[in-house]
């Protein structure tokens, strides 16, 4: 037994990657629609990621001062910094892109209105750091 096939029997015994059946991707897994939610959250943590780094550099004390060192000075800082603008807009896009399909399809019904509050309270605090935190 070769090197390689031990490595992947002690990979797949620990893993247990046999026991998982592989089945049919569903064609509704396919649509955009469906990965609504997931690109939302993606953008979350897109945003907490690039602010994370601008954090590093930014001082709120001076915010022009500092917002000048950030784009001339910081490696890369004028592309962080717009990265992070424009994914905070299409984070809200695609929030506002999922709750809609999410009530035209009627998904706030039972079993679901629950999720559906959430969504709300979500897209509200949403908006609440918007309008409270670009400028």
């Amino acid at each position: 037994m070769s090197l390689r096939q031990r490595f992947i029997n002690w990979w797949s015994d620990r893993l247990h990657i046999k026991d998982v059946p592989l089945s049919k991707i569903p064609d509704y897994m396919y649509s955009v629609n469906y990965w609504l939610g997931s690109m939302v959250a993606a953008a979350f943590f897109y945003e907490i990621i690039t602010g994370l780094f601008l954090l590093l550099y930014y001082a709120p004390s001076e915010p022009y001062t500092q917002t000048m060192y950030l784009i001339q000075k910081v490696p890369y800082g004028s592309l962080l910094l717009a990265t992070h603008l424009y994914g905070a807009y299409a984070m809200i896009f695609l929030a506002y892109v999922h709750m809609f399909r999410n009530y035209f399809v009627k998904a706030y019904k039972k079993p679901r209105e629950l999720q559906w509050m959430v969504g709300v309270i979500l897209l509200t605090l949403l908006q609440g750091v918007a309008f409270m935190g670009y400028r």
